[in-house]
């Protein structure tokens, strides 16, 4: 917000749906607040990278007039790497873990947006399946409350760094309700997960960057009973290939930031 009283070419970048976020984390006369605060300023910019095609989409339906161009999220593809089958055991045993179970993760804020309470609900896990919650918010406490007496739900609460988690882990799952673009599904992918998540605009644009092959989706049903039913197994995925890390990867998101700012420069002369 402080660059929006600077002289020279303003740039920001924007990594939520705005109201999408703001009103289920603030509450409705707080959050629309922000939103037409932050909307406000969004107009006084030169340029807005939005870090999806759906976070650009929202910007537009936002009424927000500046120039947008979208530069997808990445992230260090180098560090979150697919193990070996025989170092990915070596991992479980390190902390604790059995290597023929199934492992599932999530890793977000337990929040309304991230729609936890559903997820937990819904997913059928089997019995000798383990389930992974890392991340903290304000439904932390129900949600450990309601399922820590299953051994098969784990709480880790806020983790610095998720990277071992996901390496010895099969499948991410998330029912959130709206992202931007999630770097927690990039980092799962990149270290050999398999994603298994809501069907919204961002998830959808992840798979275009991932293949089918790699992700499936599900439809949020409000009422229904329906449980969540990932189709895999552990033998059933592969590593992404070299060009789709390449898709997800800080590299490729830094050349693009290099090519727009190169390219208002020269505008500016």
């Amino acid at each position: 917000m402080f660059s929006y009283f600077l002289n020279g070419v303003k740039i920001s970048t924007i990594h939520n749906r705005l109201d999408e976020d703001y009103i289920p984390l603030f509450g409705a006369v707080k959050g629309n607040a922000i939103y037409y605060l932050h909307r406000f300023i969004l107009r006084r910019f030169n340029h807005i990278v939005a870090c999806s095609a759906a976070v650009q989409s929202k910007l537009k339906q936002s009424k927000v007039k500046t120039k947008i161009t979208t530069i997808q999220n990445g992230i260090d593809i180098t560090r979150f790497k697919t193990l070996e089958s025989d170092k990915k055991k070596l991992l479980r045993e390190k902390h604790g873990f059995d290597s023929e179970k199934r492992i599932f993760i999530y890793c977000g804020s337990l929040s309304l947006r991230k729609n936890i309470a559903y997820l937990l609900e819904h997913l059928a896990i089997e019995e000798n399946d383990i389930f992974l919650i890392l991340g903290d918010g304000e439904l932390f406490r129900y949600c450990k409350d309601k399922y820590s007496k299953d051994l098969r739900y784990i709480f880790m609460g806020k983790v610095e760094c998720p990277l071992e988690y996901y390496q010895l882990s099969d499948i991410f799952v998330s029912a959130s309700l709206s992202e931007g673009l999630p770097l927690a599904l990039l980092e799962a992918a990149s270290t050999g997960c398999y994603l298994y998540v809501s069907d919204i605009e961002p998830h959808r644009e992840i798979a275009s960057l991932l293949g089918e092959e790699n992700i499936s989706m599900f439809k949020i049903k409000d009422g229904s009973y329906n449980y969540l039913q990932p189709k895999i197994k552990k033998a059933d995925y592969n590593a992404l290939s070299d060009d789709k890390l390449y898709n997800i990867s800080d590299k490729k998101m830094s050349n693009l930031y290099d090519k727009l700012f190169v390219s208002l420069l020269e505008q500016r002369h």
